[in-house]
């Protein structure tokens, strides 16, 4: 049944007897009881096909069938540390991104494979929806600084190159999950508790692109085999796989690679903004679950997070503190006016303005396991040794 439900619907409609129900009235519609009863029967179909998808999807998994999964945007931050996840459970992995990797060595070669190209260009779309997919994770997207600067690049990347790709694989003949890392910046002002059902108010291009992909994404989801899942990510951090110099200008990557090479941490602002993190081998398992997953669910959208939201200020203590624990020396704060912060001033705190609601994720089955000491003793275990 490859036309939603929605669209059937309408066409149904469209086949209503006109007639006049009285003089005053004059023509009007009138919906029978046996055209509620089809548009029923059609969104019960479009239903039971995406759960079907899913379901053969999850088969594939507990037999041991060969399923090939297409990473976009493979040399990146989050996209090279799920290749390597994908490749270590088993699943033959197509990587494409626009950079050299080198991570290839680390990754079973008999799994995975890696091409260059930019998703700007036709001809690597192409290619990418030629080789047939069971299912795609697409990362691809400029950094909020980007996006902010040049509308039409932000739409050519983040919008255009999404949409004519998902276009391509709604073709198949086959059933293509299609997860796509979206962002919490398509809520706009985070007040309150935030979770799936608050509707988005973008206030940056950034959120905007984001939000236009996804309804590309639901369009093809109602009228194609294509089944998406959408991902809303809060912040993630932890170290990269081989080379990813835009991860340090990750909020925590960045406290945490001060600290251990400057011995003190400079703020920005005064502190006060506040953020949800999640670990990146959390971020990258909720992907992998969700490649399986194939429960029922009311949206198409999961809130991908830590669940618990933190203000800059005590974060930079915290990674302070804990640093402080590993190697005895103290590592002061400095604000944005030139205060300076101590672990002494721990007991500073600020009242929450929001959370990130993520309990679709854990009652699907996804829930973070890195707690945030946990993550920044394996961040700084890694600028450790990679500083030798």
């Amino acid at each position: 049944m490859e036309n939603g439900s929605r669209s059937s619907c309408s066409l149904i409609k469209q086949t209503m007897v006109v007639f006049p129900l009285n003089r005053r009235s004059g023509w009007r519609f009138k919906e029978s009881q046996t055209v509620r009863v089809l548009c029923s029967i059609s969104w019960i179909g479009h239903t039971i096909q995406k759960m079907l998808n899913a379901w053969i999807w999850n088969r594939w998994h507990l037999i041991g069938m060969t399923r090939t999964v297409l990473v976009a945007g493979a040399s990146g931050y989050i996209g090279a540390n799920l290749c390597r996840q994908l490749t270590e459970q088993g699943t033959s992995v197509i990587g494409w991104g626009r950079s050299a990797i080198d991570f290839i060595d680390p990754i079973s070669t008999n799994t995975f494979s890696y091409k260059r190209g930019d998703v700007t260009e036709h001809t690597v779309l192409d290619k990418m929806a030629g080789s047939s997919p069971d299912a795609v994770v697409y990362c691809v997207s400029l950094d909020q600084a980007e996006s902010e600067r040049e509308i039409e690049k932000a739409l050519e990347v983040n919008v255009t190159a999404l949409w004519k790709l998902v276009d391509l694989l709604s073709r198949t003949d086959h059933p293509v999950r299609f997860i796509y890392l979206s962002t919490m910046h398509v809520y706009g002002q985070l007040k309150g508790n935030i979770s799936e059902t608050r509707r988005p108010q973008p206030q940056n291009r950034y959120g905007l692109t984001h939000l236009m992909a996804e309804e590309v994404l639901k369009h093809y989801g109602r009228r194609s085999k294509l089944d998406p899942l959408i991902i809303r990510l809060s912040n993630s951090y932890g170290p990269p796989v081989g080379e990813s110099p835009s991860c340090w200008s990750l909020v925590l990557n960045d406290l945490c690679k001060q600290a251990i090479e400057f011995g003190e941490i400079h703020l920005l602002s005064d502190g006060t903004p506040q953020r949800d993190f999640i670990y990146i081998d959390d971020a990258v398992m909720a992907i992998s679950k969700l490649l399986k997953f194939s429960g029922h669910r009311e949206s198409e959208i999961f809130n991908i997070g830590g669940g618990r939201t933190y203000s800059i200020l005590e974060l930079a203590l915290e990674v302070s503190r804990i640093n402080r624990d590993r190697i005895g020396r103290e590592v002061p704060v400095i604000l944005k006016d030139g205060s300076v912060l101590t672990t002494a001033d721990k007991s500073i705190r600020q009242e929450m303005d929001f959370t990130y609601d993520i309990t679709a994720a854990i009652e699907s089955g996804i829930t973070p396991q890195i707690n945030f000491e946990e993550g920044i003793n394996r961040l700084f275990d890694y600028l450790g040794e990679s500083l030798q």
